[in-house]
């Protein structure tokens, strides 16, 4: 048996099991901590980011992401793994990658984010290189490989990318990478002159890469092409049309957004013709999307951005976790719709069914959701017989009194719906987000929640609209209420669910 200080090991061995150590170290404190969630992806314990390299690869869903397992804050960033077989249940696998090398090993840097790909049978990772150099970030694509898809070798020969264009900047990271035809290609996010852009690539074997052209960048004018940086590029085809997302840095509120349109890949450029945000809400951020076995296209995101710092999770010696993953789907001309992958329902129990009837005006009525603290709503809403002015759901509240609650607000004379965390907890949360409903020519409509420990992710008109947020209320606040105001509302029908844990005894799927 060889022991970490052997010679037979490399740096980043060492480095590898010394991440595994403070990570099994820290975890059963982090597991058993009240805001722990129960159904959504965590880390065991420490900070975790972006998703990375999301692939399907020898029957078996991979998730990797960004990970700090010495502290429940950013740091040096380490690449965690995981495993499904239904993107639901995960089991986690030995950290994959370690800052070890003059191009990751930095405090302030380490193994940025990236992609997968499976090179004839040989699980491949792509991923960001950062280090500083002379007081200034380093940011470089480097590779690794692995035949068995636990233990990774980084490429002797890194970084495959040394150095930005001369059209990009020194920010230059999140490489995602694909095949079409007879090369691999490669758009990695960047920016020049304050406006956000990305680049795109292409190569043989993965290892000698040829730039092509600025994919596609921020014109500044306005609509999808916001930000003064773009990060987590990602593109793939839907249909007859190509997607590309980002998340736009410099920009208070678009955490996500999607551009649909058209892919040249003699000029190697990207045109759009519509666009969309993924997520409305106060925390998404980072999406990358894979292809499933059925043909499906899914995309999972970081439940954050880096404005939120998770204050009570951090005392629990955890920091972030994933939304749930999302099937994108054409949804008219230009348009997409997210919609909770069906697996999901495998987590349902305790069901409960309420018939069509009329809400009237000012009635506070309790709704039963499992133990309200992990459950999922169906709201079905019959707009010919409505004649109120709001619909108010009152989530994560108090049995009592109005102290403490999450409201989502359905305003039909301005025919929009707002999600609020103004009274969510003590006095972490707050802010309102707001989105128009689509009531013109809608006999009904539908709201879905989703509700776990520290979060509220809700999907309206048709899935093509989302909201998600981070909400830490005290234990007592596991209350349901639905009331309308300024008339009645008439409710075609709710259904509910508790959901059960992906966790048995703590964080470990």
């Amino acid at each position: 048996m060889i022991d970490g200080n052997s010679p037979a090991y490399t740096h980043h061995t060492r480095q590898l099991l010394a991440a595994q150590r403070a990570q099994d170290a820290a975890g059963n404190r982090a597991e058993t901590g009240r805001f722990r969630q129960r159904y959504h992806f965590m880390a065991p314990s420490g900070w975790i980011n972006d998703p990375n390299g999301l692939i399907y690869w020898r029957d078996q869903y991979h998730l990797f992401y960004q990970h700090n397992p010495f502290s429940p804050e950013w740091g040096a960033i380490h690449w965690g793994h995981a495993y499904s077989r239904d993107m639901v249940h995960w089991k986690h696998e030995p950290i994959a990658l370690a800052p070890s090398e003059p191009y990751d090993l930095d405090e302030k840097g380490g193994c940025f984010s990236g992609s997968a790909v499976d090179n004839h049978g040989v699980l491949t990772l792509i991923y960001t290189g950062r280090v500083y150099g002379k007081g200034e970030p380093i940011e470089t694509v480097c590779l690794a490989k692995s035949k068995d898809g636990i233990h990774f070798e980084k490429y002797r020969a890194n970084p495959v990318i040394s150095r930005p264009p001369e059209t990009g900047s020194r920010d230059f990271r999140d490489p995602k990478v694909w095949r079409h035809g007879d090369y691999w290609y490669l758009v990695v996010g960047t920016c020049k002159d304050g406006r956000g852009k990305a680049v795109l690539y292409r190569s043989p074997d993965l290892l000698t890469w040829e730039y092509l052209n600025v994919l596609a960048e921020n014109s500044g004018r306005g609509g999808g092409e916001a930000g003064d940086m773009w990060e987590c590029p990602d593109l793939f085809t839907l249909g007859d049309k190509h997607i590309f997302i980002f998340s736009p840095m410099g920009v208070e509120r678009r955490k996500a957004v999607y551009l649909s349109g058209d892919m040249d890949y003699d000029k190697g450029v990207f045109t759009y013709t519509d666009w969309g945000e993924i997520d409305q809400g106060f925390h998404y951020y980072a999406p990358q999307s894979f292809s499933c076995p059925d043909g499906r296209r899914v995309i999972i995101g970081w439940a954050s951005d880096w404005g939120n710092c998770y204050g009570p999770a951090q005392q629990e010696g955890w920091c972030g976790y994933f939304a749930l993953p999302r099937s994108v789907e054409p949804s008219g001309v230009g348009k997409l719709r997210f919609v909770p992958i069906a697996e999901l329902q495998s987590l349902r129990e305790s069901p409960k069914r309420y018939d069509s009837f009329l809400l009237s005006e000012d009635r506070r009525m309790p709704l039963q959701a499992g133990d309200g603290l992990s459950c999922e709503l169906l709201l079905r809403i019959d707009l010919s017989k409505t004649t109120a002015r709001e619909l108010i759901l009152d989530l994560r509240a108090l049995r009592s009194g109005s102290a403490e609650y999450t409201r989502v607000e359905l305003d039909f004379s301005r025919a929009e719906l707002s999600l609020d965390r103004g009274h969510s907890d003590a006095s972490y949360s707050s802010g309102v987000r707001r989105s128009p409903v689509e009531l013109t020519g809608k006999e009904e409509i539908t709201l879905h929640i989703f509700l776990d420990t520290c979060s509220v992710e809700l999907f309206f008109n048709d899935y093509k609209t989302a909201m998600t947020g981070n909400i830490f209320p005290g234990p007592e606040s596991s209350s349901i209420f639905i009331e309308a105001k300024g008339g009645v509302a008439a409710i075609s029908g709710i259904e509910t669910y508790g959901l059960a844990s992906i966790y048995n005894g703590g964080g470990k799927a």
